[in-house]
């Protein structure tokens, strides 16, 4: 009877290994992802920044191009409201896949910042880590680029 214990705990013990073994299965949140950011958008187009920020966790980080890692919602708030204060009205957010990990999900998007009149002023590629909270996702680390190329230098003067 020892022995049966034994084994049966054994068979469970490593069925419990096995299992912690198993990677977490992603799951399609592209759709959950896309409200999350209709309301973002919705926000950051009315130029609400503060309700902007709260899109993001307390300690969220954004690693915008040309700058130190920015962090919390207050700082976030401040840099997009700097990026109001520079001209762009509006965003217009595409996401091309999101997929969660249990409480955490990888989004993959493209954005295009607008100024005045609708005119483009930049356009790029983004990954965004979301962070289940309270079952609202809410972005947690935000990092973009801009697809943009750098403008080419004027050639250098011959000299004779």
């Amino acid at each position: 009877m020892k022995n049966l214990f034994f084994s049966v705990f054994a068979v469970l013990i490593g069925g419990l290994i096995l299992n912690s073994c198993n990677p977490p299965v992603p799951v399609d949140v592209t759709d959950d992802i896309i409200e999350a950011n209709k309301v973002f958008m919705e926000n950051f187009n009315k130029g609400d920044m503060k309700a902007v920020a709260q899109h993001y966790t307390e300690n969220a980080k954004l690693f915008p191009s040309n700058s130190e890692i920015i962090q919390g919602r207050e700082a976030i708030e401040e840099v997009w409201n700097g990026a109001k204060e520079m001209g762009v009205k509006k965003s217009l957010l595409e996401t091309v896949t999101a997929n969660s990990f249990g409480n955490t999900a990888i989004e993959e998007g493209k954005y295009t910042l607008y100024a005045e009149g609708d005119i483009m002023i930049d356009k790029g590629k983004y990954i965004v880590i979301w962070k289940k909270e309270d079952g609202k996702w809410l972005l947690d680390l935000d990092i973009w680029n801009t697809s943009i190329p750098l403008p080419t230098p004027d050639p250098e003067p011959e000299t004779e």
